[in-house]
């Protein structure tokens, strides 16, 4: 018998986007948590064939507790763990996350040597890609531009070396494994008196946090403090470019692309560098980008190529910056990057009936 499934949190909004969809054309959904695969809680059949679709493990800090846990090493790793509390937004265990994360998506996938699974995403190509500085040196190898990188970021004093060694007056500093703009800071140096910081960084009672609002920095003991608590987290450098400017607005693009085709565009415009849409800037449709068909068509081909590379991922969010003169670069592969609601195409199909119709 074919089942469906789809592991993901407790609570988790995509299960219940997927669950819908499913059952709009006659078929159920089996919820199987991370916590229930950590703890060998989920009940499967080997006479059964599954189709499993794998989602964010975000948004619940016990899935998030729990793979930590599981990725720990060492009695001292799990005591520290043990020991976290829930704090809404504090930046901190990327490295433990991504430790745990990549460990939890390889016992998944060998589920598929004792039970009949077909993945719509593969768990390791999933791992690949949410290492952003492994992604991109990969897709340069595959002559697939990317903004350049100078490296990976340990502290202010050595960034401020590589940014004169290369003559780059302004970079993103982003963590290897964040998501949703997390830690992300986008850098600009002049000389020492003459330097800005941007981030959704803030300090709380000496706690970094991520914000929902920009904030800007301007004082360079602050910068150094910022850039040197935050470099225990793989950050890696990379050069700033501008990205396309419509009625003064900054706009990148994420194309959703599933099985090999564009299902959507969504242009997203903000008054300043960071796009993330829930920072609170605007979905536009590509006609409001101001960008013209031919460089509608490089975004579409690149995306397209971008998943060619992946062939075990049937979907995902493609991350395009176009710059001023019409360049484009990718910025990141997100397997999870197809929550877009309210996208329809013109038969009116939402991203996820889209999925369903081109994966059946």
């Amino acid at each position: 018998m074919l089942k469906h499934i789809c592991i993901a949190p407790k609570n988790s909004r995509r299960v219940q986007f997927w669950k819908k969809t499913l059952e709009q054309y006659g078929h159920e959904l089996q919820h199987i948590t991370y916590i229930d695969i950590i703890e060998d809680t989920y009940v499967l059949s080997p006479k059964n064939q599954y189709i499993c679709r794998l989602e964010s493990a975000g948004e619940d800090f016990d899935t998030y507790k729990a793979i930590m846990l599981f990725g720990c090493t060492s009695s001292s790793e799990i005591q520290k763990i043990e020991q976290l509390k829930e704090n809404f937004g504090e930046l901190t265990n990327f490295n433990s996350w991504s430790k745990g994360w990549k460990k939890i998506l390889s016992k998944i996938k060998a589920l598929a040597s004792i039970y009949t699974i077909d993945f719509i995403n593969d768990p390791e190509t999933i791992a690949f890609v949410f290492d952003k500085y492994k992604t991109q040196q990969f897709l340069r190898t595959k002559k697939i531009a990317c903004p350049p990188i100078l490296g990976i970021c340990d502290g202010y004093a050595s960034l401020i070396q590589k940014m004169l060694k290369t003559s780059k007056k302004q970079v993103f500093i982003k963590p290897s494994y964040g998501s949703s703009a997390s830690g992300i800071m986008a850098f600009r140096y002049i000389y020492p008196e003459k330097q800005v910081l941007y981030s959704t960084i803030k300090e709380v009672n000496n706690i970094l946090y991520n914000s929902l609002k920009l904030i800007k920095y301007t004082d360079p003991k602050k910068i150094a403090s910022i850039i040197n608590r935050m470099t225990p987290h793989d950050l890696l450098i990379e050069e700033w470019i501008p990205k396309w400017s419509y009625n003064n607005l900054s706009i990148d693009f994420r194309v959703v692309v599933i099985k090999g085709e564009v299902a959507c565009i969504v242009a997203r415009g903000s008054k300043h560098m960071i796009t993330n849409l829930h920072l609170g800037n605007q979905k536009l449709d590509i006609q409001d980008s101001g960008v013209p068909v031919q460089i509608q068509e490089k975004i579409e081909a690149i995306a397209v190529e971008v998943m060619a590379t992946f062939p075990k991922l049937n979907y995902a969010g493609i991350d395009i910056l176009v710059d001023r003169r019409g360049e484009v670069y990718v910025l990141e592969v997100n397997a999870f990057g197809d929550m877009l609601l309210g996208i329809t195409n013109e038969e009116g199909k939402t991203i996820y009936e889209q999925e369903y119709e081109l994966l059946s």
